[in-house]
Formats: C-alpha cells, sequence, structure tokens
C-alpha cells in the first residue's frame, strides 16, 4: 500500500522541482521527504533518469505525476475500499487518466534502456574510481574508452552502430550518469538474474541508497577526464530541502 500523503503544497512534484526541480546554474534536484511521499520521489528519481537534458524539465515532470497517478490507480484497484481514501489524499494524480499516463510516459521505456545501457558501460570506470578513492594501486584500465565500452554493448542497445551508441545513448545520459549507474548497481544488487529496468517506486530504503551510492558516483564523475566535460551538465541528487 502506497504511503499517506504529508502535508505539503497542492502538486508536491510541482513544488518540489521548482518547475521541474533542476537549478539553471545548479542542475541540482532536491527531494524534500517532509513535502513528497516516497512514491513521488522515486517518480522523480526515474523521470529524471529519463529526461535529464535541458529543455526537458516539463516532459520530466510531467512523467513524474503520470507514473505516480499509474501507481495510485493500480492501488485503488487492488485496494477498492481505499478509494475514498486515495482519492481525498491524491485529486492531482487520480485526475489524471490511463490514456493520459500512455501518453506522457510513451518515451519512457526506450529512455530508461539507454540509462541502462549507458550505466553498464560506466561501470568499469566507476570502479577504477573507486579503487582510487580507497588508495588501491591497480593496473590501469585507460584501454576501455567509450569507443571500445559502445562496441561491446551495442548488441543490446539497439543501436546498430557503435557509432549511435556514443552520440545518443552515451551523450543523452550523461547528466545522469552517475544515477544511472547508482540505480543499475542497486538492481544487480536485489536481483542479479533480473535483465529489465525494475525500480519500486515506493521504497524509501531504496530511494536512500540510490542517492547515496549516485553522490559518491557524482564525485568520480567530476574527476575522472574519460566521462567527459560534464559538470555544468551533471544533475546532482540531494535528499532535502532546498536551500533558501
Amino acid at each position: 500500500m502506497i504511503a499517506s500523503k504529508p502535508p505539503a503544497p497542492a502538486s508536491p512534484v510541482r513544488h518540489a522541482t521548482n518547475d521541474t526541480g533542476l537549478e539553471a546554474k545548479s542542475r541540482q534536484l532536491n527531494l524534500d521527504p517532509a513535502r513528497l511521499t516516497p512514491l513521488e520521489i522515486g517518480a522523480m528519481l526515474v523521470s529524471v533518469l529519463a529526461f535529464p537534458r535541458p529543455g526537458e524539465e516539463s516532459a520530466g515532470s510531467a512523467a513524474a505525476e503520470a507514473l505516480c497517478a499509474r501507481v495510485v490507480a493500480e492501488t485503488i484497484i487492488a485496494n477498492p475500499d481505499k478509494v475514498e481514501n486515495l482519492r481525498r489524499s491524491y485529486p492531482e494524480y487520480v485526475a489524471i487518466d490511463n490514456k493520459e499516463c500512455r501518453h506522457r510516459l510513451r518515451q519512457l521505456s526506450r529512455r530508461l534502456r539507454d540509462r541502462m545501457v549507458a550505466s553498464r558501460m560506466s561501470l568499469r570506470f566507476f570502479e577504477d574510481g573507486i579503487r582510487k578513492l580507497q588508495g588501491e594501486r591497480h593496473p590501469s584500465v585507460d584501454r576501455f574508452t567509450i569507443k571500445a565500452l559502445s562496441n561491446l554493448v551495442k548488441s543490446g542497445s539497439g543501436q546498430r552502430y557503435a557509432k549511435n551508441v556514443r552520440q545518443r545513448t552515451w551523450a543523452q545520459t550523461r547528466p545522469v550518469i552517475h544515477l544511472a549507474a547508482a540505480v543499475q548497481v542497486t538492481i544487480r544488487e536485489l536481483a542479479p538474474d533480473e535483465e529489465r529496468f525494475g525500480y519500486s517506486l515506493d521504497d524509501a530504503e531504496l530511494h536512500a541508497k540510490v542517492i547515496c551510492l549516485a553522490r559518491k558516483f557524482e564525485k568520480i564523475v567530476l574527476s575522472d577526464k574519460r566521462f567527459g566535460k560534464c559538470a555544468d551538465e551533471l544533475i546532482r541528487i540531494r535528499i532535502g530541502p532546498e536551500p533558501a
């Protein structure tokens, strides 16, 4: 059963995102558990993964609302005795019908697939970065270039050419590569045999674990030239209220 809604503005997604959640200069997304339910936090994490580039903020916000609406609708079907409580708690999500949900989420699966492909490419870099943070000596993995890794993942990427993996899948994931990798690692730990993207939207403990790992990976991205110059475009994910 999804959690009851805490006291919050009429539309927590819009409030928490400040009409996206991304500040133009810092590219930071603040997720405040005092204003958002675990469901809303999970939906926003997934939507920023799918729509991370400047100019996609409205699509990401719409997708987050649709994800919440879909879970609320499924919960109403499974718990008909809770329908009035859910309608009172989540009127903005109940108002989004199934057709509108499908419209808002029509690109979600493909984009999430791309993020997971890019995250698989990045794991060698993050493993290398973690060793460096721990002060371990290790062989160089510079031979694992983006070009070489694009060839390795091409067959499962939906792209015919490795060049397209680099220019589309990798390049479009760079603002959230740390978050994508954190989700990838966490999913592997929870379900090592699961190939599809699967993320529980209303699991607060899971969200906290992913965000903590993403922050660790963020430091590696900013210090490793193989990720490219992405400091300005990288979206920092934080738990807590927006800075005053």
